[in-house]
């Protein structure tokens, strides 16, 4: 198939693949249609970030290709995705996660995604846990990621990563909530999680 090569304005996306619906609510079961998921389908994309950030691993687990292929910011690769969830896993022991998308270009086989990338230390972190910076518990992480993401067969083949702009608050400085919402702010309403 062609790829769709225009920039939608966001609050405008409407998912090409959508059955129209008399509601905007969420469905009851979102995971059930996680197996699969067209590229450019905003709102399937929505929920496997929430997921993500909800560290709801059955579910994140079934958007990835059984062999996904994963560039982290901190430049690690990740092959395969039980090694990727429990990648996840390790993280979230040691960190909050919350994404929160600024922006996103949907094609048929790929997305470009930026998104903010917001971490607190629930217990303190060694240089070895997190790259090369300690993180004392309740230190609160942003940072700006540029994600490249390559479908096939409605599923996750492949991520590629890119990390910008990081920022660091002192414990007690702010919280994430604080900097979820910011950033949300930030993105376009239609858009935001």
């Amino acid at each position: 198939s062609k790829w769709t090569s225009s920039l939608y304005r966001l609050s405008e996306l409407r998912p090409k693949t959508a059955v129209p619906q008399k509601s905007h609510s969420q469905p009851k079961e979102p995971h059930r249609r996680a197996f699969t998921m067209a590229a450019n389908n905003l709102a399937s994309f929505k929920i496997y970030l929430k997921a993500y950030s909800d560290a709801e691993y059955d579910k994140v687990g079934s958007y990835y290709h059984e062999d996904v292929s994963i560039l982290l910011p901190d430049k690690q690769f990740v092959s395969g995705r039980v090694n990727f969830l429990e990648h996840l896993r390790r993280t979230h022991a040691i960190f909050t996660e919350t994404l929160s998308i600024r922006a996103i270009i949907l094609q048929a086989e790929r997305s470009f995604v930026v998104m903010g990338a917001f971490f607190e230390a629930k217990k303190d972190a060694p240089p070895e846990a997190v790259g090369d910076k300690s993180f004392p518990k309740g230190e609160v992480a942003h940072f700006v990621v540029w994600a490249l993401y390559q479908w096939s067969e409605g599923k996750i083949k492949s991520i590629e990563c890119v990390m910008r702009d990081p920022t660091f608050f002192e414990p007690g400085s702010t919280s994430i909530t604080a900097l979820v919402e910011q950033s949300r702010r930030i993105a376009d309403e239609g858009v935001a999680l």
